[in-house]
């Protein structure tokens, strides 16, 4: 059975592409993440489970919010499910909001623990760089363990998602040590 991420990125699909750079910038660092258009090596092995499970097993939910993400139901049930977690279990779920609106904006699914402005950003590598950092060593280093895992355990469907993510691309985000 194949470990299931610890990444969980919720988005709209007029988000796809801030979705995609950010899940190709995790992969090129050997960390997986659940996100629902190039679905985790669990799912394609066709036991695809209810996604909202991923919340629960997660410890870094990444919610890109744009005019029309944070309009979609499945995006504001998705955001409630975290911040009913982040709430039950304390210091368990990072919650972190890439923002693509004009300016930072409250959410009513409860404040999270970090906002990004994409604009003010340099893009993917710079923001999964600053969250690796701030999830440290212990989170990333049982991510790539899990990483490796799932790529022995399921060959054909892990190199799917890595073809997808640009496999001959080195790493560009600094990991934290």
């Amino acid at each position: 059975m194949a470990i299931e991420p610890q990444v969980f990125l919720c988005y709209g699909r007029p988000d796809k592409d801030v979705a995609h750079e950010i899940a190709a910038e995790f992969w090129r660092n050997r960390i997986e993440c659940y996100n629902y258009m190039s679905k985790p090596v669990e799912d394609r092995l066709e036991n695809e489970i209810d996604h909202r499970g991923y919340i629960f097993a997660t410890r870094l939910f990444i919610a890109i919010l744009s005019e029309e993400s944070v309009a979609r139901f499945l995006v504001a049930e998705e955001l409630a499910i975290a911040n009913q977690v982040a709430t039950m279990l304390a210091g368990r779920l990072f919650r972190a909001y890439v923002s693509l609106l004009p300016s930072a904006r409250n959410n009513s699914a409860g404040q999270p623990d970090l906002v990004v402005l994409w604009s003010n950003s340099d893009g993917a590598p710079s923001v999964v760089s600053n969250l690796l950092h701030k999830m440290g060593p212990e989170f990333v280093e049982r991510n790539q363990k899990a990483w490796e895992i799932n790529k022995n355990l399921y060959a054909e469907k892990w190199r799917e998602l890595n073809e997808k993510y640009c496999p001959d691309r080195q790493p560009t985000s600094k990991i934290a040590r």
